[in-house]
């Protein structure tokens, strides 16, 4: 039986290189990985939700750090003890983050301010989308719970946080994106398609 774990946001899960206890499994709520550079700057490298496996590191130390995004619940578990749906699941999530993390490096080094944008706000969108709120046919909806600020898109992305302000209020004048402070905002599928 797994051991449980309650977060509120801003709690920190584990910072980097501090030992590996297991493998803590979201639950409920949101996670945000990320990592301070040599030059310390924050940069959130992923954001995970339920059923997200959160380290997926070989070695005996975190690599990075996680923090609670909204409130979390999470379970713990031994890598010896996972069913073998598990140790799928697992292995499948590990492939998709090497993948997005790789996705990340190129959008980071080659693309222009608008597509890092679109590529971060086309994983959230994908990963957190709710289908319980009203929503027109052409948007995805993001609930609150999964809501970057504008500064942690920036910490996500590499721009200043003018840069992703200046882009985002373009993108609400031109109608791309609606956004229900405190509730949830709507991402047209005609910008994120320019993510694909």
């Amino acid at each position: 039986m797994p051991a449980f774990r309650y977060l509120k946001p801003k709690d920190i899960l584990y910072r980097t290189d501090d030992p590996i206890e297991g493998l803590w499994k979201i639950q409920t709520g949101s996670m945000l990985v990320q990592k301070i550079t040599p030059a310390g700057q924050l940069q959130i490298l992923d954001i995970l939700g339920p059923g997200d496996f959160v380290d997926l590191s070989p070695s005996g130390v975190h690599t990075h750090e996680a923090q609670a995004f909204s409130d979390v619940t999470l379970s713990l578990h031994q890598l010896g003890q996972l069913s073998s749906q598990e140790r799928t699941e697992l292995l499948d999530q590990a492939l998709v983050r090497v993948n997005h993390y790789q996705d990340q490096s190129v959008c980071i080094a080659r693309d222009q301010a608008p597509q890092r944008l679109r590529h971060v706000l086309k994983l959230i969108a994908e990963k957190f989308q709710d289908g319980s709120a009203p929503v027109a046919r052409d948007a995805l909806t993001i609930p609150k719970g999964a809501m970057l600020t504008r500064q942690q898109m920036a910490d996500f992305t590499g721009l200043t946080l003018e840069t992703v302000s200046r882009i985002f209020s373009e993108w609400k004048r031109v109608g791309w994106i609606v956004e229900e402070r405190g509730h949830h905002m709507e991402v047209s599928r005609s910008l994120l398609a320019y993510a694909a």
